[in-house]
């Protein structure tokens, strides 16, 4: 038996996270997680960069089915555990760990508004 997935629409149009109202929560979780992401990372390239939003997405995705669970408004293991196995890949393609930048010390003085 084969397995009918979802399909894309006769019709397509681009919707853009920049073009939803920016004052809702979940738009400031995200854009919240991607630059921590950014800094955390030291994302520097468009690709980088899409990386950091993806996984602020997929965080906020799974965050949202673990809130779903434990206030019983049900939950689904598959939706979860494909999610959280996305998250991780893309958290793996991006380098799990907090990566330090290098600096000089009067550049960093200048930034923290010493010198």
């Amino acid at each position: 038996m084969t397995r009918k997935g979802p399909t894309l629409p006769k019709r397509w149009s681009p919707r853009f996270l920049a073009d939803t109202d920016r004052r809702s929560k979940a738009f400031k979780v995200v854009r919240q997680r991607t630059q921590a992401l950014v800094e955390d990372t030291g994302a520097e390239s468009f690709q980088q960069r899409q990386l950091c939003q993806r996984a602020a997405f997929l965080s906020l995705l799974c965050e949202t089915l673990e809130v779903d669970a434990v206030s019983g408004a049900g939950f689904d293991l598959g939706d979860y555990t494909k999610a959280a196995s996305a998250l991780t890949k893309v958290l793996q393609a991006l380098g799990l760990e907090k990566r330090v930048h290098e600096i000089d010390l009067g550049t960093y003085l200048q930034q923290r508004g010493g010198a």
